[in-house]
């Protein structure tokens, strides 16, 4: 299981969890930039901590940014979620 081995993709889970509490749910298949598109035009109060954190990811997953930065980064984002 992929979310078992990547700590960058745990980090990002976590903050969708947190999410979760709040009741918006990611839909199976969703991607981070979707998510984010859903909050912003929903208007979630949200929406500017997951636009970092969605940024965050991307880029540490598919623009070379350091992974362990980013990991931190979206774990230290995804507190204010709360």
């Amino acid at each position: 299981n992929r979310a078992k081995t990547d700590p960058l993709l745990q980090a990002y889970l976590q903050a969708c969890r947190r999410l979760e509490k709040q009741g918006i749910n990611r839909h199976a298949g969703e991607t981070p930039s979707a998510l984010l598109q859903r909050l912003q035009q929903a208007g979630h109060p949200a929406s500017d901590t997951m636009r970092q954190i969605t940024e965050t990811y991307l880029a540490a997953r598919y623009a070379g940014a350091a992974m362990n930065s980013a990991r931190r980064k979206i774990r230290e984002l995804s507190r204010q979620l709360r």
